[in-house]
């Protein structure tokens, strides 16, 4: 009886082995699962960050080449302005002259 005693005990300690085994196997693919989704998540809010810092960057770049384009159209409408007054003014100074001498290579002919 010693013997059978001695087996049933061993096949009862193996059994409660094999179930602690399951029990930690069972916990590390809950672990592990767990991890993954942490994981996926920072993924996630890596990306999300990301995105929202480029359309960020995007927009001010944006704002900043919008101002330079300003400023570029505001000097060109500065420049055409100062140059037409300049044409003008001359003109008003040298239309008289210069009817006459058209004139004159008119009459030449």
């Amino acid at each position: 009886m010693d013997m059978e005693h001695s087996v049933d005990e061993v096949i009862n300690e193996i059994s409660k082995i094999e179930r602690a085994a399951s029990n930690i196997e069972d916990e590390s693919q809950r672990e592990k699962e767990e991890y993954a989704r942490l994981i996926d998540n920072k993924i996630k809010e890596f990306d999300e960050r990301v995105d929202k810092e480029t359309e960020e960057n995007l927009a001010n770049l944006r704002l900043k080449l919008e101002e330079e384009k300003r400023k570029e159209l505001t000097a060109m409408r500065s420049e055409i302005v100062a140059r037409t007054e300049k044409m003008d003014e001359l003109y008003e100074r040298n239309k008289e002259k210069w009817v006459d001498e058209i004139v004159q290579e008119i009459i030449k002919e």
